[in-house]
């Protein structure tokens, strides 16, 4: 997570111009009245954990370069668990974020932060900061407000001890899932698999003709293996159509 989010984003809650004219989420955002002139902050979810739906991330460039200055934090910690899908080099996110432990299934409790060299500076001590403990200072002082931040930002946005066993178990989990194969050969087998639960599950109907279950998400896009991940949401129903609790 961002530890100085108070720092870099001047607005928390955001606005939508026209709001209510019509059902598009692209609708332009603006800061809510009384904010500064930025930068300002914005997280986009890559991809959702209930659905698997993902996210148009084509969009991201047009935030950063509108006129409200847009700093995006892509939340990637879904999107990065299906092989192959998240390529930062196709993605103008300022900093994007990953989960090791939605990728591995272990260690828990320990993720990534990538951040654009264009934006550190933002991450970076900006004066005397409102708080900072652990690792993240190279001297201070108890008497006076003297303070020297570790020159590196990996080591300024340290908070107390690091997860180090967690650490150290990462390369095995790595080694483990390459000799599952390529991103791509990962990639095209969970979206065959998915598709063939989909399209199974999608014909199932009760005696009455009802069919078996809701199925939630965008797998009946044109383009299905851009639009939806290997995710299946789904709620039952019972032959009369109610759902089951």
């Amino acid at each position: 997570s961002l530890t100085e989010t108070e720092e870099l984003s001047s607005s928390t809650f955001l606005e939508a111009e026209d709001a209510g004219a019509d059902d598009s989420p692209l609708r332009p955002l603006r800061p809510c009245a009384g904010s500064s002139p930025g930068p300002n902050l914005i997280a986009v979810a890559g991809e959702s954990n209930f659905s698997g739906v993902r996210a148009d991330l084509s969009s991201i460039a047009a935030l950063r370069s509108g006129p409200w200055r847009w700093k995006v934090l892509l939340d990637a910690a879904k999107l990065a668990c299906s092989p192959g899908s998240l390529d930062l080099s196709h993605c103008a996110a300022d900093f994007a974020t990953v989960s090791f432990y939605k990728i591995f299934g272990y260690p828990t409790g320990l993720g990534a932060l990538f951040v654009r060299h264009d934006a550190a500076q933002l991450l970076a001590p900006q004066g005397r900061p409102r708080y900072y403990a652990g690792g993240c200072v190279s001297s201070v002082s108890s008497t006076s407000h003297f303070m020297v931040p570790r020159p590196r930002l990996s080591e300024w946005l340290e908070r107390g001890t690091l997860h180090f066993l967690g650490i150290a178990a990462l390369p095995s989990q790595i080694a483990s899932v390459r000799e599952l194969g390529t991103d791509g050969a990962r990639r095209r087998h969970a979206l065959a698999v998915c598709r063939e639960a989909y399209l199974h599950m999608r014909a199932l109907r009760h005696s009455s003709g009802r069919p078996l279950c809701t199925i939630f998400g965008h797998h009946d896009a044109e383009r299905w293996w851009e639009a939806q991940g290997p995710t299946l949401a789904c709620i039952f129903h019972f032959a009369d159509g109610s759902p089951l609790p």
